[in-house]
């Protein structure tokens, strides 16, 4: 039998490890706000790339049932997510304004440096069942970039017209959080919302000109984002459960058209929808200049993380070989 100081010592090695978990989902939902502020940019890829991916979607489709269990798994998540969007709305929007070419390589590189973890969720022989939906995802997310941006909301005042395109904005923005590839910034730019909800949230954040309105139009776009999510994660919880090979392959495609997307701009030398507010490649460097830094971090990033999850994975089949040999 176990020595009380030895079940202490269990007992205090078992907390550390729930705290340093429970930390550890707060920086990875931090990640996922972060990314969803990028335009081209998808919550969900970074949610599948740091890991929290799989349980993520069981908590939320499994709340009702398991309230408490899921409701403990989401909070840090959700915490991060809130504050990793809300404390990037400033620097991504200096970032986008002074190195729009740097900005979308770093998110490139994110997704290519932890390819890995994506393509060992398809591993085997390719089957037909899988290439119909890779093709459907990389399809629409190619096909997004040909879709000309409809006119900038008016959310100066509040009208039924006005809370029920925000609720519905809300509801599109919480895809990119659940079908990963998809980037709910670029469809908010699409349909001419990006602009207008930024603008109501820097007013509340830092110029406070008109909270009324603005406290309004965020409780409604964030009860649409809950409404969706929660709707597309129950949605993904049954494809990933019934049909997890073709749900993965065509996750695939649209993380594949995501990297697409983020370039189409730069690739047709053209920002049809309005992303980046002082063009491509702004006079802070010059054209070549940025198009050099770009290069570099999307160089670095991509093999450092490429070699970091590769790392990650062997150490993980490793400790389970380990667990299964005891």
């Amino acid at each position: 039998m176990m020595s009380e100081e030895k079940v202490e010592k269990v007992d205090d090695s078992s907390k550390r490890k729930k705290i340093l978990a429970w930390f550890l989902d707060l920086l990875k939902g931090a990640l996922v706000g972060l990314s969803s502020n990028i335009p081209g940019g998808s919550g969900g890829t970074t949610a599948l790339i740091v890991g929290i991916y799989d349980r993520l979607i069981n908590a939320v489709a499994s709340l009702i049932k398991h309230f408490k269990e899921s409701f403990l798994i989401l909070l840090p998540i959700g915490i991060g997510v809130i504050g990793g969007f809300a404390a990037t709305i400033k620097p991504m929007e200096l970032a986008m304004g002074n190195i729009p070419f740097g900005i979308s390589c770093v998110f490139v590189g994110l997704i290519l440096g932890t390819s890995p973890i994506l393509i060992n969720k398809v591993k085997g022989p390719v089957k037909i069942s899988g290439i119909i939906p890779f093709i459907i995802g990389l399809g629409l997310m190619i096909g997004l970039c040909f879709v000309p941006g409809m006119a900038q909301f008016d959310l100066s005042k509040v009208t039924v017209g006005a809370i029920f395109m925000t609720l519905a904005m809300g509801i599109v923005a919480s895809f990119a959080l659940i079908i990963p590839g998809v980037s709910g910034a670029m469809l908010l730019f699409v349909f001419g919302f990006y602009n207008p909800i930024l603008g109501v949230l820097n007013d509340f954040i830092k110029y406070h000109n008109n909270m009324g309105l603005d406290v309004i139009f965020i409780i409604v776009f964030v009860v649409g984002v809950l409404v969706g999510f929660f709707g597309a994660s129950k949605a993904m919880k049954f494809l990933l459960t019934k049909y997890s090979y073709q749900t993965y392959m065509g996750i695939c495609g649209f993380v594949l058209g995501s990297i697409f997307s983020i370039f189409y701009p730069f690739i047709v030398s053209k920002d049809t929808t309005g992303r980046f507010v002082n063009g491509l490649y702004p006079s802070t460097l010059n054209m070549n200049m940025h198009i050099v830094l770009g290069v570099i971090l999307l160089v670095v990033i991509s093999v450092g993380l490429f070699f970091l999850t590769r790392w990650a994975q062997k150490k993980k089949e490793t400790s389970v070989k380990e667990d299964e040999t005891r």
